[in-house]
């Protein structure tokens, strides 16, 4: 199993991130971005899989590039503001061997502040897959898409929890994700070609997103 990570100016999180993930001793891939702070400093520190990606608006392509850097056929996909607080690997290693050709979904707490108050939502995401069956689709909210184009794939229940700081932000930073968000699904609709259900969903995405900033 490798572990393959994208950043970019995560100063603030990558250290925290890998940290929690030294004691697992799994091969760590951290692809950087474009980052101008100390954020490929840091990383050197946990790990010498470090490599650069001319960002290109693509976040799909940027973790097909960093999956395609691991050696091991399966990866665990996360981001530097999603930190491991629960990893059982001899459970995960038998899970992935009775479910080969299936996705892993692992648990992701969403904690965030709102009004001075700490909130959190919990759901299941698609994280863990072969590398040689599946990869990134989607400029932004990338989705895992079977490379053989069938639609449906199996999935289960990872015995991995992971915390996410990410929708933590203050408002200007909130507006700033939201207005690249925006550019980035202007961009995916220019040249759409897919489903109408995956069309209903960027729509509904870049909707949120321009009422939010409105």
């Amino acid at each position: 199993l490798s572990i393959c990570i994208i950043t970019k100016n995560e100063e603030q999180n990558i250290d925290r991130c890998l940290k929690a993930l030294a004691p697992y001793g799994l091969e760590t891939i951290v692809v950087d971005t474009g980052s101008t702070d100390r954020t490929k400093q840091i990383a050197a520190r946990y790990t010498d899989r470090l490599y650069d990606f001319p960002w290109c608006d693509d976040f799909s392509a940027a973790k097909n590039f960093a999956i395609e850097k691991a050696s091991h056929s399966y990866v665990l996909v996360l981001d530097s503001d999603e930190f491991v607080e629960q990893l059982d690997l001899s459970a995960l290693e038998k899970q992935i061997a009775a479910h080969p050709g299936a996705v892993g979904r692992i648990r992701r707490r969403n904690v965030f502040h709102r009004n001075g108050e700490e909130q959190e939502n919990r759901e299941w995401i698609n994280r863990i897959f072969s590398r040689k069956r599946f990869h990134y689709e989607g400029r932004i909210h990338e989705q895992v898409v079977a490379l053989d184009g069938s639609e449906d794939y199996e999935t289960y229940q990872a015995p991995v929890t992971i915390l996410h700081s990410g929708y933590d932000l203050p408002e200007k930073e909130r507006k700033k994700k939201a207005r690249r968000n925006i550019e980035l699904l202007n961009q995916e609709l220019q040249g759409y070609v897919g489903t109408d259900g995956t069309l209903q969903t960027i729509d509904s995405l870049l909707a949120a997103a321009t009422t939010y900033l409105e």
